[in-house]
């Protein structure tokens, strides 16, 4: 099965809010272009630490990143802005994770540029941003709501 690759975004946390809450326009918000790797089967999404060079996060600590590896590693928790433009613009701000170990960056990278992608986008920021992949297209949709 092919890879699904998103074009989105990696957010200015408190630009992010701003704009969120109607404070600022979505061209001042300081981001950078990402091509996301959708994993449905990560729980969380992985950022390279060069995409949250030169923009604002709140750094949550060292924890232990499981799944990447054959063993768990170090990784920085953050809290960090994403956008995906679908039907305008879907964002957030939520958590996510910067490998602290350069060797397995370097890998999740090199294996991440193979296949065109730049960042790892897991089901929490798919939650999060309310987000699934559509079916046919595999294009990101919004989830539809229902009234019960």
């Amino acid at each position: 099965m092919e890879p699904v690759i998103w074009d989105g975004f990696v957010c200015d946390l408190f630009d992010l809010s701003e704009f969120l809450r109607g404070a600022k326009k979505w061209e001042n918000v300081r981001k950078k272009q990402v091509k996301f790797l959708v994993d449905t089967g990560a729980s969380i999404s992985v950022l390279p630490r060069e995409l949250i060079e030169g923009i604002k996060v709140i750094d949550q600590g060292i924890t232990k990143a499981q799944g990447i590896c054959k063993e768990p590693i170090p990784a920085r928790k953050i809290l960090v802005g994403i956008a995906i433009l679908v039907d305008g613009i879907q964002a957030s701000n939520h958590e996510v994770l910067v490998l602290a170990d350069q060797i397995a960056e370097k890998k999740l990278l090199d294996i991440l540029r193979r296949i065109g992608a730049s960042a790892l986008l897991g089901r929490l920021s798919l939650d999060s941003l309310n987000l699934i992949i559509d079916p046919k297209t595999r294009k990101p949709m919004k989830i539809p709501l229902y009234v019960l």
